[in-house]
């Protein structure tokens, strides 16, 4: 069985190919960075109305709302990606 066997320091995969886990990992940290500059939009636009560097506007305030809203969803998800590729050790 001498022939099944590798050589020695031979490897099946290319060095440069990313593990499973790490993909997801980098992933996460997208999803949480988006995240957090949506929130911070989404306060942000508020604060600058209320000190009138901007014209107070329904669409506006719904559209600071919206950008809180979604980036609160993104940085659960991604939180809840990263916990689930770091936990699968």
């Amino acid at each position: 069985m001498k022939g099944l066997r590798p050589k020695s320091g031979h490897t099946d995969y290319p060095i440069s190919t990313p593990t499973p886990r790490t993909v997801p990992v980098r992933l996460s940290r997208r999803l949480i960075l988006g995240g957090l500059l949506l929130v911070i939009t989404g306060a942000g636009l508020p604060f600058l109305m209320v000190i009138r560097v901007l014209d107070l506007s329904l669409l506006l305030a719904v559209l600071s709302y919206a950008a809180s809203l979604s980036g609160l969803l993104l940085g659960i998800v991604g939180a809840v990606t990263l916990y689930h590729s770091t936990s699968q050790e």
